[in-house]
């Protein structure tokens, strides 16, 4: 079952972010998924990035015990994560888990989006939304003229769509002063 945008509002209302957070992965969400939680990405270039993904990181996911092709599968959830990258951005007593359940789970998927936007954000010294969003799919572009230009129009109408000013692309990002277990601690039992 998928649960749309007026959960996820919920949960983020919950979750301990701030209010531009919450708006920022409402925004991701818009893009990333429609609002439907349990998208799924599994095209041939989603596939090879997220078995790129798992090779990066075969020697850590390896003591999980979990066979390779669950890491190799792709993206989804309400914020598009790799499965290979999505148990890293979680505390350490979930990352063993199926990716599949993570990035499905609202409240772990959540709580990796929020671990992967403070990484996203230290990475890449970006503040705005446009950078922050443009850097979601590809970090190491976040700040570049030509990616933030020619995603810039992508953004400003979908900011429209949300129903937000245009100018909203622009808006700075504080701190995100929290961080994946306190999301969790949270949120758990309210999904």
């Amino acid at each position: 079952m998928s649960v749309g945008r007026a959960e996820l509002e919920r949960l983020l209302a919950e979750s301990g972010l701030p209010n531009a957070w919450q708006q920022f992965l409402v925004f991701v969400a818009a893009g990333e998924s429609g609002f439907h939680s349990t998208a799924l990405n599994d095209t041939p270039g989603e596939a090879k990035a997220s078995k790129r993904g798992y090779d990066r990181n075969a020697g850590r996911l390896a003591a999980c015990g979990n066979p390779p092709s669950w890491y190799a599968v792709g993206s989804g959830g309400w914020f598009g994560m790799l499965y290979a990258y999505a148990p890293f951005n979680l505390p350490d007593e979930y990352r063993c888990m199926n990716p599949a359940d993570i990035v499905h789970d609202p409240v772990l998927s959540i709580a990796a989006a929020v671990s992967f936007a403070r990484y996203l954000k230290g990475v890449s010294n970006s503040d705005t939304v446009v950078s922050m969003r443009a850097g979601w799919g590809w970090p190491a572009k976040a700040n570049d003229a030509t990616r933030l230009a020619g995603r810039r129009p992508v953004y400003v109408k979908r900011a429209t769509k949300l129903g937000w000013p245009p100018s909203y692309v622009d808006s700075v990002l504080p701190a995100v002063g929290i961080d994946a277990a306190g999301v969790i601690a949270n949120l758990k039992g309210t999904a």
